[in-house]
């Protein structure tokens, strides 16, 4: 979120996974122009609250407190002055046995273009949706097989540009 609230001149669209907004960037988030935000959030991350909180690193080293996913997600709707009320879709299940299902919500129609994409993969751990399995599933949770965060991405980066 960072480079999308000092970089906004340089960049269109940031993409970020399992990340929400730092408490203490919040205020000083002023970007100079709309960015398009496209974020997947696991409901089920042990180090990034979905809900907000504060992220334990190693050893339990309080890395600072975090904004939910919402409210990470309504701050980019209204600075980017999308519809307020999301397109939803549930995505296919692809993969029953994954133990996740995964949401999709699209705020369409914001100024020069720009969208703001919440992808809330439920049942989901600190994981890459589409990635490895790379730490075992009562530690980190579990990896959504539904689809592919890399397509996923680097189709929303390719659609926005200026």
């Amino acid at each position: 979120y960072r480079l999308a609230c000092e970089l906004s001149h340089k960049i269109t669209a940031i993409a970020p996974v399992d990340g929400n907004i730092p408490a203490l960037l919040f205020p000083e988030c002023s970007p100079s122009r709309p960015v398009s935000v496209l974020a997947i959030n696991n409901t089920d991350d042990p180090l990034v609250p979905f809900e907000g909180g504060y992220i334990y690193g190693i050893r339990k080293i309080n890395l600072g407190k975090v904004l939910s996913a919402n409210e990470s997600i309504e701050f980019w709707v209204t600075r980017n002055r999308c519809s307020l009320t999301p397109v939803v879709s549930d995505e296919p299940d692809i993969d029953p046995k994954d133990g996740t299902r995964v949401t999709k919500k699209n705020y369409i129609n914001g100024i020069e273009g720009t969208e703001v994409i919440l992808y809330v993969v439920n049942g989901g751990g600190h994981t890459w949706p589409g990635g490895v399995q790379y730490l075992p599933a009562w530690v980190i949770g579990k990896t959504s097989r539904d689809f592919d965060a890399n397509e996923v991405i680097w189709s929303f980066f390719k659609k926005h540009t200026r």
